[in-house]
Parts: structure tokens; C-alpha cells; sequence
């Protein structure tokens, strides 16, 4: 297993945007958006069934939003890599955007914004001149529904790191 505990959200971009290129290199830009929605689908899924009790523990509801939260943003931070967005930047600024932000939202409408923006980002990032704006907005958020569930983002991508970078199709992606 690869130590990522230490790795900055520059290195965790690289090794995902590598990721794809290493271990699966006939992934093409608009496969890598759909990975995306399609990780903000499995999201979307789970909070009601968060909300009903249909996930077992509180524990095991956790757990599953942590693994789709670091899904989505390992979808993020590829697309990042490969357009070239440093997504350090944008996470600084989401964090900033986070102190700033005190009503509290439900989890479904955090899910609700984050979709959104995906959404957004999906429709209109690669032709958009504000792909920078639009990461930003997806990574606000992230956080937002992180807060939600008591989960840290970063530690939920590292968590997604060090169990994807054991396979050795991947090994080279590392930064």
C-alpha cells in the first residue's frame, strides 16, 4: 500500500489525472466527465437512503459518503490534470468559501448544489472560458456535503488513493 497521508491536493491531481493515462489509456475526456456524473449519481443515491436508515449504522452510512465523496473528487481532480486547472487553487478558495458560508443546509440540498455544479461543469466545461469557476463551484460543494457528514474531503480522497494505488496498473501514476 502507498503512504498518500502527506500528499498535497497538487500531487493527489497528478496521480489521478495519471491514473487514467497509465491504467486505462483509451479513456477519453468525455468518458472522464461521465465518470464524474456517474460518481454524483452513486452519491445522489445513497442520501436517501442514508436518510431511511437503509445503510445499516450510522458508521456505515458515513462510510459510504466518504467512498463516494472521494470518488467524485477523484473524477475531479482528473479532469483537472488533464485540462490543465490547478485544482490547489480552487481548493484553497473553496475552503475560504466554506468559512464564509454559516446557514446551515440539509444534506439533500448540499447533494442538491453539488449535482448542480457538476451538472454545470459536465454541460459546460470544455467549451466554458470559467472551467476554473465552475471546478471551484463543484469543490464548494464537496465540502459542503463533507461538513455534512462529518467528513474531511481530503482524507476522503486520500482514503481513495491509497486502495485504488495498490493495483499495479496504477502504480506508475503516482506522482
Amino acid at each position: 500500500m502507498v503512504d498518500v497521508s502527506n500528499w498535497t491536493i497538487k500531487e493527489m491531481q497528478r496521480c489521478a489525472g495519471n491514473g487514467y493515462r497509465v491504467g486505462y489509456p483509451d479513456t477519453t475526456m468525455g468518458d472522464l466527465l461521465l465518470y464524474l456524473v456517474e460518481a454524483m449519481g452513486e452519491l445522489a443515491c445513497i442520501t436517501p437512503l442514508s436518510r431511511q436508515k437503509k445503510l445499516g449504522s450510522d458508521d456505515d452510512s458515513k462510510f459510504a459518503f466518504r467512498n463516494a465523496l472521494g470518488w467524485v473528487l477523484l473524477h475531479l481532480l482528473a479532469y483537472c490534470e488533464w485540462v490543465g486547472i490547478d485544482a490547489e487553487d480552487h481548493w484553497s478558495w473553496a475552503e475560504r468559501q466554506m468559512e464564509k458560508q454559516k446557514a446551515d443546509v440539509s444534506l439533500s440540498t448540499a447533494v442538491r448544489h453539488l449535482a448542480f455544479h457538476v451538472g454545470m461543469l459536465v454541460a459546460l466545461g470544455d467549451t466554458s472560458l470559467n472551467k476554473d469557476s465552475l471546478v471551484g463551484n463543484v469543490l464548494v460543494g464537496l465540502h459542503l456535503v463533507a461538513r455534512k457528514v462529518d467528513g474531511d474531503l481530503s482524507e476522503c480522497m486520500r482514503e481513495m488513493l491509497s486502495s485504488s494505488l495498490v493495483r499495479p496498473a496504477t502504480k506508475e501514476a503516482q506522482p
